[in-house]
């Protein structure tokens, strides 16, 4: 087995799952005071975002005279006479760090991505140009001809035999291969037929003449219908083959220190940023051994010349040096750091010291209407498909289920606006505010009771099945960790985050299988209202490739008009 799979039998995480605003990250401030002020447990948080620091580590100061200690990446660039060390020397620093009276009792609250999310985050330090979360993923590679850009710091292991989602593709594929026999040959059949065998095989000598004429009489038909069951169960094992993915390993560290060093004045070592800092930071890299050989061949043709997808993932072995790590966060067991890490061997248990568990929001007396506008799987292709985002804006405004006079937050792509250009989404609703992906923690929101939610969050395509083939995870769970959350996340952000409100809240959002996923997280359901957009504007997906013609010829007719022409 494969040191990347190695199982984590032995690291137990205590998690805290609860749903949004029910005090997760006061609580544990309040305990790691505690501890820190009773114990003399020295307590490290790690917070999604540097303005929840700031707000949690200034009511942790105001509340108790124990240390607190900030570690951040802040913006602010310190005079070149007195540049600070990176974030992740000084966490060392700090964690190594004791007084003459024994260790000291502080809270360190730093800003890489703890929030269990594949989203990219934010540069936490000198030496972390990109802190992206336990996924690793990138855009595919396109280099063409430059295959030696790669190949000059990494090279192919042996295809990888053993992981969870191969485990669970063989178990698939048993059953595929059982269903497939028992439909050609009944469990009754085969043991008759079995039964048939074991006569014939003992000779007449062993039964009677009668009974060893009959039964070689009937065994031909069962030995037919044996071939075929087989037959089919071969096929059904065959449909279920995946393509091997391989390891990818430095050739020499210091060359893969030289391309994390040098991302900055050189183009092509640009380029490949930051998997050479996965590299260095331990991380196991993976990509199909056939687009492998197919780049270094350079003899294929068409849209997948020279391209390339590499993914990985953050193994959690750095926790075991812990004596406790705690996991909190909303619908933990929905997102993809515990399907990665249960895959592992990783086990999550409630965690004894805070103790919250609530599983939905009370919305009281008021409703939360819940609308969405396709059936299919929203994506940047459909979006663009759909005539781009300034399309779904207005099909939106025109459903009149927005009041344009009240406030408005709208999540939208990178490409389609921010919160320093608003302007393609104010074309349409001029009072909207637009919200940042990573919303955790954050309270400036509350004043709004509406929310469109149409940014595709979804990864690329290699990445999904690379988690589905190797991993284990389906692509529906993919989908659901990854949007469903982003959506809850950004939802709870509303007014629904304030019991006192009494007002209520919209919700539009692209994807149904999302829309009706949410209301299982709100009590009482009956005050949940979810339905579709009566508008035409979303493209439906369609078979890949070109348009069939109308009246296009068939095969057969397209030869007898070859054999006309050459008469």
């Amino acid at each position: 087995m494969s040191a990347a799979f190695a199982p984590l039998d032995d690291l137990v995480i205590e998690t805290v799952d609860s749903v949004c605003g029910s005090s997760k990250t006061l609580t544990a401030i309040a305990v790691a005071l505690d501890r820190a002020r009773t114990e003399g447990v020295k307590t490290l948080v790690a917070m999604p975002s540097l303005q929840l620091i700031a707000e949690m580590s200034e009511l942790a100061r105001r509340q108790s005279d124990v240390p607190v200690t900030v570690i951040t990446s802040s913006s602010e660039e310190p005079a070149a006479d007195a540049r600070r060390p990176p974030t992740t020397a000084m966490l060392l620093e700090h964690i190594q760090h004791t007084a003459s009276g024994g260790e000291v009792s502080a809270i360190a609250l730093t800003a890489p991505d703890g929030s269990g999310l594949a989203r990219p985050g934010r540069p936490v330090g000198a030496d972390h140009r990109r802190s992206p979360g336990v996924i690793l993923a990138r855009a595919p590679f396109r280099l063409y001809d430059n295959w030696r850009a790669l190949t000059s710091f990494l090279e192919l292991n042996e295809p990888v035999t053993d992981s969870p989602g191969l485990r669970r593709s063989r178990r698939r594929r048993d059953a595929a291969s059982y269903v497939a026999a028992t439909t050609m040959l009944s469990e009754r059949e085969l043991k008759l037929w079995q039964t048939f065998e074991l006569i014939i095989a003992n000779g007449p000598e062993q039964s009677s003449p009668g009974e060893y004429r009959q039964v070689q009489q009937r065994v031909e038909p069962l030995r037919a219908k044996a071939r075929e069951a087989a037959k089919a169960a071969a096929q059904a094992a065959d449909d279920r083959v995946l393509k091997p993915y391989c390891e990818l390993t430095p050739v020499a560290l210091k060359r893969v220190q030289r391309r994390v060093e040098l991302v900055p004045v050189d183009d092509i070592y640009r380029v490949l940023d930051p998997v050479a800092s996965w590299v260095l930071q331990g991380c196991p890299i993976f990509t199909e051994w056939e687009a492998w050989v197919r780049l270094l061949s350079g003899k294929s043709g068409g849209p997948q010349r020279g391209q390339i997808s590499i993914c990985g993932f953050r193994r959690p072995d750095a926790l075991r040096r812990f004596r406790r790590v705690t996991m909190l966060g909303a619908l933990l067991q929905h997102s993809l750091c515990v399907a990665v890490w249960e895959s592992l061997g990783v086990r999550f248990v409630p965690s004894p010291l805070i103790k919250l568990n609530q599983t939905t929001t009370l919305i009281g007396p008021r409703r939360l209407r819940i609308f969405w506008l396709t059936e299919e799987s929203w994506s940047k292709r459909l979006r663009d498909r759909s005539g781009g985002i300034a399309a779904i804006l207005d099909a939106v405004a025109k459903a009149a289920v927005i009041n344009p006079s009240a406030p408005l937050c709208v999540v939208v792509n990178k490409d389609n606006g921010s919160e320093d250009n608003p302007e393609a989404v104010r074309k349409f609703f001029p009072s909207a505010q637009i919200m940042p992906h990573r919303v955790e923690g954050q309270n400036r929101f509350r004043h709004c009771d509406q929310l469109i939610h149409c940014a595709a969050l979804n990864a690329y395509t290699p990445d999904i099945r690379f988690l589905e083939e190797v991993l284990g995870i389906d692509a529906r769970d993919q989908r659901i960790a990854r949007t469903g959350g982003a959506v809850y996340q950004s939802l709870m952000r509303l007014s629904l985050r304030d019991p006192s409100a009494r007002r209520d809240a919209t919700l539009v959002v692209m994807d149904r299988d999302v829309a009706e996923w949410l209301p299982q997280w709100f009590a009482p359901s009956a005050q949940v209202e979810v339905a579709g957009i009566d508008a035409d504007i979303v493209a439906r997906k369609g078979r890949p490739g070109r348009p069939k013609k109308p009246n296009a010829l068939t095969n057969a007719q397209r030869q007898q008009r070859w054999r006309d022409r050459h008469r």
